[in-house]
């Protein structure tokens, strides 16, 4: 079931709207909600916007996917799943973004990935509605 990618739009204000509001959150690219926070602190270091992306791959949208994720792991397509997958895929593709995206906030009923740029987030994106929608 292919689906277009939504054009990237971003806030030009994003800064000014996380600052007053502590996020911004886009279901722009539904069944992904898009979330940008402020002021993260990683390992007492600061990134003044982190970038998160959040789904849960249980909904109609991810039968295709998963049947995939099943066949070719062996795997049952939970949250973890997903979560190894998209870093597998990521190293493959875009090495460059592996040492700034993390995945301990996923849980069993939601993949949360977050990244330290809006370049790798838009990468992280990209990838991921890939990876749903071939």
């Amino acid at each position: 079931m292919r689906r277009v990618l939504p054009d990237w739009v971003i806030p030009d204000d994003l800064e000014a709207i996380v600052t007053k509001q502590e996020e911004w959150i886009s279901d722009r690219w539904a069944p992904i909600r898009l979330v940008v926070m402020g002021a993260t602190i990683y390992h007492g270091r600061p990134i003044p916007l982190s970038w998160q992306i959040e789904f849960s791959p249980y909904g109609p949208e991810f039968d295709d996917a998963n049947r995939r994720i099943a066949k070719s792991t062996g795997n049952k397509p939970d949250s973890y799943a997903w979560s190894e997958l998209v870093l597998k895929t990521l190293q493959e593709r875009a090495p460059e973004f592996v040492g700034q995206t993390h995945l301990e906030d996923t849980e069993l009923a939601t993949c949360v990935i977050w990244v330290e740029s809006k370049a790798a987030c838009k990468v992280l994106m990209e990838l991921v509605w890939e990876l749903i929608y071939r």
